[in-house]
């Protein structure tokens, strides 16, 4: 065990700042996903970075949905950290350590190595949809655009179990799906 090492769930020992592809597991992501909550914990009720990931992967088309799935995978190793402060001038080393976790995620799962642009859109509107319904009207009204929300209100899964398991099943089905269509 190296010094910048950490435990995962499944008691893998990963280098978020030098990863390795091999030790990439989807359940270590799942899970440390399903634990962390959205927002900074400031929303009105539990809502998991999982759960974020799953419904961003729904709104992408069809070829980008496990990107989309996947998009915010380098939390699973960093944790999240509010957009101002990701921004931030001081707050690069970061940065750079998440595009690094992120480029080793998609070679383990082989998808490109940029995010695609569908899926930027996606977390752009989830993130109004989120802003619409996890928080107080008032607290929101001056930045959330009503044009970029969806219609149906989101209704939290309420604990880190069913954000797990709903983010392990969405994989599943999309590499499922990517399996038929390498057969074809």
């Amino acid at each position: 065990m190296g010094f910048n090492d950490i435990h995962t769930s499944t008691g893998r020992l990963i280098n978020p700042l030098e990863p390795e592809p091999d030790n990439i597991d989807i359940r270590d992501i799942a899970h440390a996903l399903a634990m962390q909550v959205r927002w900074n914990g400031h929303a009105r009720d539990f809502y998991s970075v999982a759960e974020h990931c799953v419904r961003v992967s729904m709104i992408c088309p069809a070829k980008d949905a496990l990107y989309g799935l996947l998009h915010d995978a380098p939390e699973a190793y960093l944790s999240d950290v509010p957009g101002p402060i990701k921004k931030a001038e001081g707050f690069a080393f970061y940065r750079e350590a998440e595009a690094r976790l992120m480029a080793t995620i998609a070679k383990r799962f082989g998808l490109p190595e940029r995010i695609p642009a569908s899926v930027h859109r996606a977390d752009a509107i989830l993130l109004h949809t989120e802003a619409r319904d996890l928080f107080p009207s008032d607290h929101n009204k001056e930045w959330v655009d009503m044009a970029l929300t969806q219609p149906r209100r989101i209704a939290p899964l309420q604990s880190p179990k069913a954000a797990e398991a709903w983010f392990m099943e969405r994989f599943k089905a999309l590499e499922r799906r990517r399996a038929k269509e390498a057969a074809a």
